[in-house]
This record gives C-alpha cells, sequence and structure tokens, in this order.
C-alpha cells in the first residue's frame, strides 16, 4: 500500500509491474481485491469515514495516466470534507490506519 499525502487516499500498488486490468492475472486479481478491502475497512474506521470509493482506470481514453496498475481508495463523509494533507496530519492518519 501507497498513502498519497498529497490527495490524502491509500493507494494499492502490486509490485509486479502490471499496465492495466487487461493484464492482470487471475491469481493477483482475488489478492489485489482481498488487500483492497482490508485497507477500505481500515481506513473507513480509523478515519471515521462514511464511506469508500474506490476506483482503478484503464487506458489513456479513460484518463489513466500511470501505466502501472493501482487502486484509489478514497475515504468520504456526508459533507464530503477532505482530509489535511500536512505531514504531521498524515502520519497521524497512518497510524490511525
Amino acid at each position: 500500500m501507497v498513502w498519497l499525502a498529497l490527495e490524502s487516499h491509500p493507494l494499492i500498488v502490486p509490485k509486479k509491474h502490471i499496465a492495466n486490468i487487461f493484464e492482470l492475472p487471475d491469481q493477483l486479481t482475488s489478492s489485489v481485491m482481498r488487500i483492497t478491502k482490508r485497507i477500505s475497512i481500515a481506513t473507513k474506521a480509523a478515519l471515521r469515514a462514511d464511506g469508500i470509493t474506490i476506483t482503478q482506470t484503464n487506458g489513456a481514453a479513460v484518463g489513466q495516466s500511470v501505466f502501472h496498475y493501482h487502486v484509489h481508495v478514497y475515504p468520504r463523509w456526508y459533507d464530503d470534507r477532505r482530509l489535511a494533507t500536512d505531514h504531521a496530519s498524515t502520519t497521524n492518519t497512518l497510524a490511525a490506519i
């Protein structure tokens, strides 16, 4: 897992280079989703989020700009507030998760 400090959300990235979902091996697909579920549950609980948005894009035509398969896990709240992105806040958020 990677924490995107400037965007305030976790990112699940396989170690093996895979450009997109079309190249993702079946055995890795289930592992990525298990990890995504675990990170989503932990993020929601630790940050007291009202919900989680999970995104993943495939191909330049739909906005993929990093051509290494990855899954974004965005914590969301009813009032749609954003997390602070300063170093201290990021460190505290990571510790909570």
